[in-house]
């Protein structure tokens, strides 16, 4: 009796198919390591090999033996006519042979005959019609075999050329830009600068006006015998300026220095600990004055944001140790500005350290910060210059786009273009004229 004809391909015979065919090649798959080799058309005959061999009837799910041979075929019709079937192995009953049997296996089905299980190959149908649809059982499945080990089989993998990366570190300027009398500009936008390092012109990244970003402070007063009539004046000024400087994401660190530099009080925005550190000065007879520039440019290095130092002194170093050369290189390396309060109280006292003075006013120069001489100990009027200067400042950000190496000195260039405000008299820009680079470090690391 002849089977009915499907009427209709639907979804779950595909499904069927598809589970019934995972279920030779998936094992296959997992027990050979899938390598670039084993890819290619004899990878698939061995999988084909397999299941057309498999143990396992397909009875009840519309997947003939038949339909794996003419699969096979398709991939090496060579092969296929000489395919060897143990006897009565996945035979039909009473199938017929549509040409000679294979050699030695009597009766076995020609490669390419589509019949269903247990019929003979002639009672079989190649096509199915449904409406104005017309299907091909085998196009068909053989479609969706191909369609599930092409989503199976990896694609042979490409080795990328290989990538490096490396961390560059962005590049803080504070740009401070006074007219001829010392008062500072504002409103200068992004366009109205231009900036370079080693004579390279570089991109500006970031850019903000009187930037709010929180500053770090260390106040060192010299409580050496040369400066001992002024102490009290120094002490009333800097409680006023630490009030009206300090905002709550500031910190101010207060040293005091003599023979040697001392830390009164760490690093802290509360004005009441600041104070009692004010009256809790040590004094004594020498002045260590490059020891504790160093000191404080290793205190202030590690810290972000803005960082400056506010030296109070007569500018006299009477303590061997850390010379001028190293406190200034101590102080380029950690980005620290360095705000120089020169106390002359005699201006015409022939006994004056000059060369003290030159000292503090290179050292300010060299770090992009200030110099003020605050004569007969007016440090009062110095206090609200230094507060007025960093609250103006400008900050330029950007990538270095050139580096010769990872160890030698920047030198940083930063001037207004023609589109900045005009004036009958030049501008003044100050900042710090360069840096030291840091070494490059794999983004890995």
């Amino acid at each position: 009796m002849t089977k009915p004809v499907p009427t209709n391909l639907n979804k779950k015979e595909n499904s069927v198919i598809l589970s019934e065919a995972a279920k030779y090649v998936a094992p296959l798959l997992a027990q050979q390591t899938i390598q670039k080799q084993a890819e290619g058309p004899a990878f698939l005959s061995s999988i084909f090999e397999h299941a057309a061999f498999a143990p396992v009837s397909l009875k009840g799910h519309g997947f003939s033996r038949a339909e794996f041979l003419n699969i096979k075929k398709i991939w090496h019709p060579e092969r296929s006519a000489t395919t060897e079937l143990s006897s009565g192995a996945m035979q039909p009953p009473g199938a017929e042979s549509n040409g000679p049997p294979e050699a030695g296996v009597p009766g076995a089905p020609a490669v390419g005959a589509m019949g269903w299980e247990g019929d003979s190959v002639a009672q079989r149908p190649t096509k199915i019609s449904s409406g104005t649809r017309s299907f091909s059982l085998q196009s068909t499945r053989v479609l969706a075999f191909a369609a599930l080990l092409a989503f199976i089989l990896p694609a042979t993998p490409q080795e990328p050329p290989p990538t490096f990366h490396v961390k560059v570190h962005l590049v803080n300027v504070f740009v401070n830009v006074t007219n001829a009398n010392g008062a500072p500009i504002g409103g200068l936008t992004q366009s109205d600068f231009a900036l370079t390092e080693d004579g390279v012109p570089q991109k500006i990244a970031y850019f903000e006006r009187e930037t709010n970003m929180p500053l770090s402070l260390v106040l060192a007063i010299d409580t050496s015998g040369s400066v001992r009539k002024d102490t009290d004046i120094e002490l009333r000024a800097a409680h006023d300026f630490m009030r009206a400087l300090l905002r709550p994401t500031d910190r101010l660190d207060l040293l005091d220095f003599n023979s040697s530099a001392r830390e009164v009080v760490p690093f802290t925005a509360d004005t009441r600990r600041l104070d009692q550190g004010l009256n809790n000065l040590d004094y004594g007879p020498a002045t260590a004055l490059y020891d504790t520039i160093y000191l404080a440019a290793q205190m202030l290095g590690p810290r972000s944001g803005r960082k400056a130092l506010i030296v109070i002194s007569d500018g006299g170093n009477t303590v061997k140790g850390v010379d001028f050369q190293q406190a200034l290189d101590q102080a380029i390396r950690g980005e620290v500005m360095v705000y120089s309060l020169i106390d002359i109280p005699i201006p015409s006292d022939a006994g004056r350290d000059t060369g003290g003075e030159h000292a503090l006013i290179t050292l300010s120069q060299e770090t992009g910060g200030k110099y003020f001489y605050a004569e007969y100990g007016d440090v009062a009027a110095a206090f609200r210059k230094i507060s007025e200067d960093l609250r103006t400042q400008y900050l330029i950000g950007y990538y270095p786009v050139q580096r010769r190496t990872d160890t030698d000195f920047r030198r940083i260039q930063v001037t207004l273009t023609s589109s900045a405000p005009k004036s009958t008299s030049p501008y003044t820009l100050r900042y710090r004229p360069g840096y030291y680079a840091q070494a490059s470090t794999p983004l890995d690391q």
